[in-house]
């Protein structure tokens, strides 16, 4: 009998071991990405898919994060147990402001490429139309029939002009 309590005393080290390092994984990924978000502001080097990227890692990270909190609840480790809940609290809540850092970032760069469009447009169209010498009607009425015709044949008929 006491054998099979130490074995199960030891595996529950080990297991709390090995959860400890996931934990500190997460803490350390988590870490990189808080200073992503906090040395980023909207500049041409970042990217909208960097960002998506990296709020799919905060995603993942708080997916595994619940996983260990679930594992930890798991084994029998009373002692220690208050004081990883609350580790692992203020690491959810570092991955909650994280996500956030990344959204604002997303967000203000997405607006940033909104305002470089409408820079880039000056208020100018972008179609080119082909030069067309159109004919100047005089007055007489008997050109207007000449005035008509060449009209119609420059505007209608032309195959270059879409509708």
């Amino acid at each position: 009998m006491d054998k099979k309590s130490k074995n199960k005393n030891n595996s529950n080290v080990t297991t709390e071991e090995k959860l400890n390092r996931l934990k500190d994984s997460i803490k350390g990924t988590l870490t990189r990405l808080e200073a992503f978000t906090s040395e980023k502001t909207v500049s041409k080097d970042t990217s909208v898919t960097e960002i998506e990227i990296k709020l799919k890692k905060i995603e993942q990270l708080q997916i595994n994060l619940d996983k260990i909190a679930e594992d930890y609840c798991e084994i029998e480790i009373f002692e220690s147990l208050e004081i990883i809940q609350l580790d692992i609290e203020d690491i959810n809540q570092r991955i909650e402001t994280t996500e956030v850092g990344l959204k604002l970032l997303m967000y203000s760069l997405k607006n940033s490429e909104n305002v470089n469009i409408n820079l880039n447009d000056n208020g100018k169209n972008s179609i080119r139309l082909p030069q067309i010498p159109l004919p100047e009607f005089s007055g007489v009425i008997a050109e207007f029939s000449n005035f008509k015709n060449q009209f119609i044949n420059l505007i209608s008929n032309n195959e270059q002009l879409n509708d």
